[in-house]
């Protein structure tokens, strides 16, 4: 079954006694699927890194090995600092170097990079980062912001990732146009994967990423810590997929993208409409999903009563979609 496994941050908590010298940092994490259906199945050798971010540049302060055993609910780790630091992170991740998520191990294992926090007010951080890109807890490139704690919302998930890089790497089937002012819109933005991959890759490309109003934050700003990756050509509108098409998405759109939007039946016939009215013959979508109940299958082969197949891609319980309006 294809998927990665993430290292999901529930809590992490400074405990700085007064007078002392040093800090315990206590973390309680996960290692979970996007959904959190399934823990890992097997032992894992993770590390625990806290590092100094107060210049920037991390420098780790302490490092320790911990054992996840499989199927376990949740695991705790406790790291003991000096307390001259200032501003931290704490990351984990798997004891193997992974230098870039891969399609050929369709197990791999997210590492997690928490928000920075700071000793001097004992409050841990309230959200985590993900990377595409990394070298053991060395991150570059393109990073996501995401929720922490067991709620599933505001995460990446598993499909947006497999198209991201497929976006990212210009596999032939999932190059975009090199037209000038190419006009890109996505659907169900969630974090922003693919609005945000595409923006970083295509300089021609104006993109337009939409969701419910209070997905806009997480949104807007994991544009504002890729804006040195970008080319100004990123914008977020609210859009309800039940109502009318807003003024500013009423316009010829190249591409459209979503990435796991269908997970919620009672949404498909409003989805479905919308589509109807914002793709045009010209327009190229772009679907995603993971594989979760028999009722995505039917989505989309009620799409494909109006809209042609041009290319399809099926790993396990990941499948591609690229359609045009028939």
């Amino acid at each position: 079954m294809v998927h990665f496994y993430h290292i999901r941050l529930l809590k992490v908590q400074p405990v700085h006694e007064r007078g002392s010298k040093t800090c315990i940092i206590k973390a309680v994490f996960t290692l979970t699927t996007d959904l959190g259906e399934y823990f890992y199945p097997e032992h894992c050798p993770l590390q625990v890194v806290v590092a100094d971010v107060s210049k920037g540049t991390p420098i780790p302060l302490k490092s320790e090995s911990v054992a996840w055993k499989g199927y376990e609910v949740a695991s705790t780790v406790s790291l003991t600092i000096p307390v001259s630091s200032k501003k931290l992170q704490l990351i984990i991740f798997p004891r193997r170097t992974i230098p870039n998520i891969s399609l050929q191990d369709y197990h791999d294992i997210l590492p997690v990079w928490s928000g920075s926090f700071s000793l001097s007010k004992d409050v841990g951080p309230k959200h985590v980062w993900r990377y595409l890109q990394h070298t053991d807890w060395e991150p570059f490139g393109l990073c996501f912001m995401e929720q922490m704690g067991e709620s599933i919302a505001k995460h990446i998930w598993d499909a947006g990732i497999i198209l991201s890089e497929k976006i990212l790497k210009q596999e032939p089937e999932w190059t975009l146009s090199d037209k000038k002012n190419l006009q890109v819109l996505e659907l169900g933005a969630g974090c922003g994967i693919l609005g945000i991959s595409v923006a970083s890759k295509y300089p021609n490309a104006s993109v337009c990423m939409t969701d419910l109003e209070d997905a806009l934050g997480i949104l807007q700003l994991n544009i504002f810590e890729n804006r040195h990756l970008l080319h100004n050509n990123i914008s977020t509108d609210v859009f309800v997929w039940s109502s009318q098409i807003p003024p500013k998405l009423q316009k010829r759109w190249d591409y459209i993208l979503m990435s796991d939007v269908m997970y919620n039946d009672s949404s498909f016939s409003s989805l479905e409409a919308a589509l109807k009215s914002l793709m045009q013959s010209q327009t190229r979508l772009f679907v995603s999903y993971k594989k979760r109940h028999e009722n995505e299958k039917s989505f989309m082969d009620h799409l494909l009563q109006w809209c042609l197949l041009e290319h399809e891609i099926v790993l396990d319980s990941i499948i591609l979609y690229s359609v045009v309006k028939k």
